[in-house]
């Protein structure tokens, strides 16, 4: 099966290495680098799953979050972030990420990831 991805990362060069290798690995990968534009796609499509970058030119990915997650809060949003501040993970997780991860990280850590919530999120459908 196919899943689909919705990357939201404004640093362009990681956003673009990001659909690439996953899409190589599989999913159908959208992409886009702010939260305007990140929320209008989530509701015009479906989505299994939503990587989201925490700092973004137009607002932060805590924000965004929670307005993904009250419009369909079934779909898992992973939140990443290169910021190093201490309390991130924590706000992240708090606004209903399903998971922190820190930049850099590799596209296998983020497929196994991926993989896990997606078989988590799809078994208690």
């Amino acid at each position: 099966m196919c899943h689909t991805v919705l990357i939201v990362e404004d640093d362009v060069a990681l956003q673009q290495m990001l659909a690439w290798e996953l899409e190589d690995l599989g999913y159908q990968v959208t992409a886009t680098g702010n939260c305007r534009s990140g929320k209008a796609l989530f509701e015009a499509r479906d989505f299994d799953l939503v990587l989201l970058d925490y700092n973004l030119p137009d607002g932060d990915g805590v924000q965004l979050t929670d307005e993904l997650r009250r419009s369909r809060p079934g779909v898992p949003v992973i939140m990443f972030s290169g910021a190093g501040c201490q309390d991130t993970p924590e706000r992240a997780l708090r606004s209903g990420a399903v998971h922190f991860v820190v930049k850099p990280a590799s596209t296998a850590l983020l497929h196994r990831l991926f993989q896990k919530v997606l078989n988590c999120h799809h078994g208690r459908a």
